[in-house]
């Protein structure tokens, strides 16, 4: 629920950041690739993880309903060979993301207090 919510709401930022001007840092370019490549697989999965705990919990929708937003949640519609590096793409992209946000996020504000102490 709320992690997918957040989630969501990283990718729908960041996204609107991928339209700003051209970036100069290597980190910057990093994460905007790995931005691009991992924002609707991250999005499909937090949408239908919100959607089948939603659906189960206040919507009592079918059994059936819930079993294929499971399918698309898990990754499981890629069939068993492709699955399993769907997951570790999936996991891989978030700690990339995650990683380089909060690198550009830390140097940031180290800049800011640069500036404003000087």
């Amino acid at each position: 629920g709320i992690t997918g919510a957040l989630l969501l709401f990283m990718i729908a930022t960041g996204l609107g950041m991928l339209r700003k001007g051209k970036t100069r840092s290597m980190p910057r370019r990093f994460h905007k690739l790995a931005a691009a490549l991992a924002a609707v697989p991250l999005a499909l999965t937090a949408l239908t993880g919100i959607l089948y705990r939603f659906s189960e919990a206040f919507f009592e929708a079918p059994k059936e309903f819930g079993d294929a937003l499971m399918v698309i949640h898990q990754g499981s519609w890629l069939g068993p060979a492709l699955k399993p590096f769907y997951v570790i793409f999936l996991a891989a992209g978030f700690f990339v993301l995650a990683g380089t946000g909060v690198r550009m996020a830390f140097r940031a504000r180290q800049r800011k207090e640069a500036s404003g102490a000087a």
